[in-house]
């Protein structure tokens, strides 16, 4: 996820993208509109745009208030710099209280100012930053390059952290002034600008959290300030009136997780709730079927539904083993299980987002053979053992199920642990010999080096499986520096190749997201990479 999002198109009837091919799109549209373009660019003069469509008839009016009903990822944690990774929505509150110090436009690949206003370099190893001289903190302090060592500092005291794995290329950052700051890298990187344009890479207040270290990294220079939380329940944010861009149009909203897929439908129907980011195959085709009084939007999301490996575990760390679980599985059969018709099944043998660039759509996928699997099962140090399962969110849960009666076919034992998505990241985590087997979700952009999340080594937290391939790991440390599209797409598909091979991660399904929404929501930008953009998002009155 990253300030700007590849965005995609909103849709008033039920049309799902099946190509595995990379996806482009426009800004979502209000209701009844046409698709509006939106640049989400920054000069070094004026406010920050919106980053989203805003309404073009005059005199329209806004709600105060928007009710969000979230995705199956609840929202454990509000904190960059605690341990455990962030779901997709964990994601869009961090996008709305915190600035990044770069953006980037995923439809143009273009680099724009955000909390910095210019930056430079001649290696690519030592980068400076200028920053902006006008932004204060929604607390009212005063933004400074001191608040950018702080944030640099903390990530790096906190390598498990969503902002320790953002920044794990920066050495050390150094302040020059009050308005210009200095990183070392460990190595050359161009790409450090697009780790800097993440969101889980926002700049926190230095002071704001030496004096609370608890709710001290809710305070962010975004549009938004947190005012509530509710663990795994419910985020409520208030319009932060000292924010320095253009103003949002909204005044509250509260992003609420309700695991009950009928009461989803029905808080929409009766006006609980606004917008809704997930709903059942069965309740989404009743919204379809009412384009009067709702829009959904379809898209086909870049991050797998897998399983995974812990390559420290004696058994799930034998190849035999995992190439019989790969034979085992009827990934059609997973997917329907799943989520119906809202998941595609994955067709080749690749582990890689289905729009990230490079993708490599020639390597063959494992056939499903039962016979070869209780062969290669033979071969592993696999004795019966009980094998746990790990999973969170509904759709790999249901997912969990078929595979678990899938593998039972050839005669391994699973046993299903269900937990929320905050402790699936910190349960299943590089080096640890807790668990053995995970489903959930692989996270990828959309930069190719993204695929470093899952296999670079401890740098990242979602190398779950604990994978240190050398070859990948010099390949990665090549494409970090490499600007030739030949070259990036020939190491890209030399990574998807050895990682098909040694299988730490098996892909399962895409799945197809649906978000239905009152006709009076507009101003969405849907990303389908799961990292939505609320902050423009408004409701119209009357």
């Amino acid at each position: 996820m990253k300030t700007m999002k590849r965005i995609l198109p909103i849709v008033l009837v039920l049309v799902l993208c099946l190509s595995m091919a990379a996806c482009g799109g426009t800004a979502a549209a209000p209701s009844g509109g046409e698709s509006q373009s939106s640049s989400g660019t920054q000069s070094t003069t004026g406010n920050q745009p919106s980053g989203a469509p805003q309404p073009s008839v005059a005199g329209e009016k806004y709600a105060d208030h928007i009710e969000v009903i979230i995705d199956n990822t609840q929202i454990a944690g509000i904190n960059p710099i605690g341990a455990g990774g962030p779901g997709s929505a964990t994601g869009w509150v961090y996008l709305m209280v915190y600035n990044s110090l770069v953006s980037f436009d995923d439809n143009t690949g273009v680099y724009s100012p955000n909390l910095a206003t210019s930056w430079e370099s001649d290696d690519w190893q030592t980068v400076t930053f200028h920053l902006r001289d006008d932004v204060v903190f929604s607390n009212g302090e005063k933004f400074t390059a001191d608040d950018v060592v702080f944030t640099i500092e903390q990530s790096i005291a906190n390598p498990g952290s969503v902002a320790g794995s953002t920044f794990s290329s920066v050495e050390s950052a150094v302040a020059l002034d009050p308005y210009t700051v200095v990183f070392t890298l460990k190595a050359p990187k161009p790409q450090i600008l697009f780790d800097c344009s993440s969101e889980l890479g926002g700049i926190m207040c230095k002071k704001a959290v030496e004096e609370d270290p608890d709710k001290g990294v809710w305070i962010g220079t975004g549009p938004f300030i947190i005012t509530d939380f509710g663990t795994n329940d419910f985020v409520k944010l208030e319009r932060n009136d000292l924010y320095w861009g253009d103003p949002v149009p909204t005044k509250s909203m509260t992003l609420r997780y309700i695991p009950e897929m009928s009461t989803r439908l029905m808080m929409l129907q009766n006006g609980e709730a606004d917008i809704c980011f997930n709903l059942s195959e069965q309740d989404m085709d009743l919204v379809a079927a009412d384009p009067e009084h709702y829009d959904v939007y379809a898209y086909l999301a870049n991050n797998c539904s897998d399983i995974g490996f812990n390559l420290n575990d004696p058994i799930c760390g034998d190849i035999n083993f995992r190439m019989a679980v790969a034979c085992a599985l009827n990934r059609t059969d997973i997917a329907l299980g799943a989520a119906g018709t809202y998941a595609a099944p994955e067709t080749t043998g690749t582990f890689w987002g289905s729009g990230t660039p490079f993708r490599n759509n020639d390597i063959p996928i494992i056939p499903y053979d039962l016979q070869k699997a209780k062969d290669y099962l033979a071969a592993s140090p696999y004795k019966g053992e009980e094998i746990e399962l790990i999973t969170a969110i509904p759709t790999m849960i249901n997912a969990s199920t078929v595979i678990q009666n899938q593998l039972a076919e050839i005669g391994i034992n699973i046993k299903i642990k269900q937990t929320d998505p905050g402790s699936l990241m910190s349960i299943c985590s590089y080096g640890t010999s807790d668990y053995q087997m995970y489903a959930f979700v692989g996270a990828f952009g959309y930069e190719p080096y993204s695929a470093m999340n899952g296999i670079y080594g401890q740098a990242h937290m979602q190398n779950r499986a604990t994978y240190d391939e050398p070859r990948i790991l010099e390949i990665l440390d090549m494409v970090a520096t490499e600007t030739d599209p030949a070259k990036l797409q020939a190491y890209c598909y030399e990574v998807q190749e050895i990682e098909a091979k040694d299988i730490p991660y098996i892909n399962l399904f895409y799945v197809k997201q649906a978000i239905a929404a009152s006709k009076a929501i507009g101003g969405l930008v849907v990303a389908n990479d799961g990292g939505h953009d609320l902050r423009y998002m408004y409701k119209l009155e009357g």
